[in-house]
């Protein structure tokens, strides 16, 4: 599953501040991905106004990975290009980009693995996103909450 925050922190509660921390989404369009168990799914519907969320294509999770992987090099913020690179710093059965994309695609046996190591994706402003549309939710024509499988589309306007 994509995460994606849209909004900031306008009237948000500790508790909500606490979610967005531990997922790592700190900062407005990141981007994280993370596991669709029971447990995320109540922390998601508890912040569920600040962020966007659904299951990305293949294509979608290719272009992050190739445009905007990076890791914590020594404090610092690398971005990753090179079959070499991801297998010096994520190491493990990870060896090229195409390993990072099928555990994320996939959810396969490394994926924490490569969740932990690479940082949120720093994305662009979504064209067309009205302050307006920012009050309801993707259901009713808005711009927050669940989106299954058209995250992609709302994603790939932000690369």
């Amino acid at each position: 599953m994509l995460v994606v925050r849209i909004r900031g922190v306008h009237d948000i509660s500790n508790v909500q501040s606490r979610i967005l921390h531990n997922l790592n989404l700190r900062e407005v369009n990141t981007a994280v991905f993370m596991r669709s168990s029971k447990k995320n799914l109540l922390a998601l519907k508890r912040i569920e106004n600040y962020i966007t969320y659904g299951y990305p294509s293949r294509k979608l999770v290719q272009d992050l990975v190739y445009k905007k992987l990076a890791i914590n090099v020594g404090g610092e913020r690398k971005l990753l290009n090179t079959n070499q690179q991801v297998e010096e710093n994520i190491g493990g059965d990870v060896v090229c980009l195409e390993d990072v994309i099928s555990n994320l695609v996939g959810v396969g046996p490394a994926f924490e693995t490569v969740v932990k190591v690479i940082w949120p994706f720093k994305l662009t402003t979504a064209e067309g996103a009205l302050q307006s549309r920012m009050r309801k939710p993707f259901s009713q024509g808005g711009e927050w909450g669940f989106r299954d499988n058209l995250i992609s589309d709302f994603v790939s306007k932000m690369i």
